[in-house]
């Protein structure tokens, strides 16, 4: 416990969220005009390097030499899904707006024209 009454998980947790936040709203600020696969991968390097450092800072990366190749290959193919799954999520998003244009056309498309004041 600390001098606020919360235990360690809970200052974690509430990180956690804080990070969160912050993460989605400098990606909102900073996307603008960036294709998104290029920002996803600069955010991905970023990330890729900062892990690195945790595990080099920790003296964890020894570890690699005794993975099992059972254990690496789960690992990567966890990777493959984590990618393909945010493929996924950004082309239904995509393809939802574009659903949403299209629906919305043809709304108005078949919407009766009133007539306008200059015409009578």
């Amino acid at each position: 416990m600390n001098s606020f009454g919360l235990q360690a998980w809970q200052i974690y947790a509430l990180g956690s969220a804080v990070f969160a936040a912050l993460t989605a709203i400098l990606a909102k600020i900073g996307i603008k005009g960036v294709d998104s696969n290029l920002a996803t991968a600069i955010r991905t390097v970023v990330i890729l390097v900062f892990a690195w450092a945790i595990v080099w800072a920790q003296g964890t990366a020894n570890q690699l030499r005794v993975l099992e190749p059972r254990t690496l290959l789960f690992l990567v193919l966890s990777g493959l899904a984590t990618g393909a799954s945010l493929h996924s999520v950004r082309e239904t998003r995509r393809e939802k707006r574009a659903d949403e244009r299209r629906s919305s056309t043809r709304w108005r498309a078949r919407k009766p024209r009133r007539p306008s004041r200059d015409s009578q």
